[in-house]
């Protein structure tokens, strides 16, 4: 397959990902707000989210390397680049409450303002991009949810390998609107919220999802100066580097050696940020 074709099919499978972990789980794929939320979520809501990062990982990383697709070929990158665009998406991801997943496929998916104004940059408690916890069922249907997490995941994971998004170029080709342009990026996620669009329709009139209770969607719609900064902090780095929190974590399992400073540098801006939250909290108190 061409870049092209390689990018529609790839945002398909992203596309169905999302909706599948929808369905059957009642959940949002937004892979930042999944990963913040692995320490702080209660136990018995840690599962599902372990599945899922394993199953992106796995099978994204496992098809980058039998397939050889999605692999950067840049060489000497600057470290110092890696660390601070990781720390600048790690912040703003968590600030912004979401990063290209979230707020891009699905909560464009969904129709959601918020999501277009914090997408524009381009991709309770608050929790996995804004989202409010619910009470679980019994063992039986948080086995059934694991095991849909998980392949929700690598068909989320396998999706970002097809169509080159951990290939940062293709991001960084994006925004060189003046150069050697790379429209890739847009077909990835035209394609993919082309799906959630019309899946989530039919998926949000259903009464609960298939292995949860509810549905457990965004508590807030407001556009606010929190999500704006975020999304500014997070465009910046994402530019700077070529990478979200998903194809980073593919490319850490596919071998790929710069996102060994980059995924790091991430989870250390996302505590940075959250220490600092926990600190205004405090002196607003």
């Amino acid at each position: 397959m061409n870049a092209r074709m390689s990018g529609w099919v790839g945002g398909v499978l992203i596309g169905m990902a999302a909706a599948l972990l929808l369905w059957l789980n009642g959940r949002i794929a937004g892979i930042s707000g999944i990963v913040n939320a692995v320490t702080g979520a209660a136990s018995s809501d840690r599962g599902w989210r372990v599945a899922f990062l394993l199953g992106l990982m796995l099978a994204g990383g496992g098809t980058m390397r039998w397939f050889a697709v999605g692999e950067p070929h840049r060489q000497g990158y600057p470290v110092i680049l890696l660390v601070v665009g990781g720390l600048l998406v790690g912040f703003g991801t968590r600030m912004g409450s979401g990063c290209t997943s979230g707020h891009g496929v699905c909560g464009l998916g969904r129709l959601s303002l918020r999501s277009l104004a914090r997408g524009a940059d381009l991709h309770g408690r608050r929790d996995g991009d804004g989202v409010r916890d619910a009470p679980l069922a019994g063992m039986v249907g948080m086995n059934a949810r694991w095991f849909a997490a998980l392949f929700s995941g690598a068909l989320f994971g396998v999706g970002l390998a097809i169509s080159g998004m951990t290939d940062p170029r293709v991001v960084q080709g994006f925004l060189d609107i003046f150069g050697q342009f790379d429209p890739t990026l847009i077909l990835v996620l035209g394609a993919a919220v082309g799906v959630t669009v019309i899946a989530f329709r039919w998926i949000l009139r259903l009464p609960k999802p298939r292995f949860a209770p509810g549905f457990e969607l965004p508590a807030t719609q407001r556009i606010d100066r929190r999500l704006i900064v975020g999304a500014g902090i997070f465009g910046i780095g994402w530019g700077l580097v070529g990478y979200c929190p998903g194809p980073a974590l593919v490319g850490l399992a596919g071998g790929v050696h710069e996102v060994l400073w980059f995924v790091p540098a991430m989870l250390v801006g996302a505590v940075a940020c959250r220490l600092m939250e926990t600190r205004v909290r405090q002196e607003t108190d």
